[in-house]
């Protein structure tokens, strides 16, 4: 039995919905399936994803939007999403990675942060760095330049399905949470935008508030003290991650944070408009 052969037999073997493979005319493995995602325009739509793999799992597999059978002259426009959603061009590349790698974030903490939760929500933490930075492009197994594949992704099936899937939840909410808040711009500039509100609210951060308040009322304690303190705690700790955004270290109340924001809009609403 070739390699090509073992994969498909491998992956055959390792998936619970069968039905997202096939064999394509070539004799390579394909897999197309349905997927419901945010969309900056229509809020959510239901799309066709079309794949194969080139090369067994030794090559990152090919993956576009399945175009619809064009009926009296006319392309459904909604079997990807719409342009709004590609920061940075490439709205008329059905491949999937283009749109993935079309992302502008804005690095700042809210963002940071809001990103940091939707990789935990949709199991795709290898998109956050150590570091915390907005670069998620860069991590991504399947953008369309991406050189981080690897044949480890393709273990099950199951692991694959759920990494594509997780990518493309992660980029489509975070696309639509991004323009939300540019229209809360455009719109009113004198409250916090839907992901200022998110990072105020959260419960990570009303937690960490209250602790640097405790230590605060102790007499003599110097907040820089924190940093030691988070010195013997893992880096992958998420407070430890949230005081290292610096932003804790100067506003040690909500409501301060929420004067940091508002401030913070209003030079930002002079660079946009």
């Amino acid at each position: 039995m070739n390699i090509n052969k073992k994969f498909i037999s491998k992956m055959y073997s390792t998936i619970t919905t069968p039905d997202f493979l096939y064999v394509n005319d070539n004799n390579n493995l394909a897999f197309t399936f349905k997927i419901s995602i945010s969309d900056n325009k229509y809020k959510n739509i239901i799309v066709n994803i079309d794949g194969y793999f080139p090369d067994g799992p030794f090559r990152k597999p090919i993956i576009n939007w399945k175009q619809p059978l064009i009926k009296d002259n006319q392309l459904d426009i909604m079997y990807k999403p719409h342009s709004l959603s590609y920061h940075a061009g490439g709205e008329h590349d059905i491949n999937i990675g283009r749109w993935l790698d079309s992302t502008l974030v804005e690095n700042n903490t809210e963002n940071l942060f809001y990103c940091y939760l939707l990789a935990e929500k949709y199991n795709v933490k290898h998109l956050i760095s150590n570091k915390w930075d907005e670069l998620f492009y860069l991590r991504s197994y399947f953008t369309k330049d991406s050189t981080t594949w690897t044949p480890a992704i393709v273990k099950t099936a199951d692991n694959f399905f759920n990494k594509l899937k997780g990518e493309i939840w992660f980029f489509s909410e975070l696309k639509y949470n991004i323009y939300n808040d540019l229209q809360h711009f455009k719109n009113n500039n004198n409250s916090l935008s839907p992901i200022q509100k998110k990072f105020i609210n959260n419960y990570y951060v009303i937690i960490l508030l209250q602790l640097i308040n405790k230590f605060n009322n102790i007499p003599e304690f110097e907040l820089i003290l924190f940093d030691k303190i988070f010195s013997f705690i893992s880096n992958d700790n998420i407070y430890k991650k949230l005081w290292n955004l610096d932003i804790f270290k100067w506003n040690i109340t909500k409501d301060k944070l929420i004067n940091h924001f508002l401030e913070f809009n209003k030079l930002k609403l002079l660079n946009l408009f």
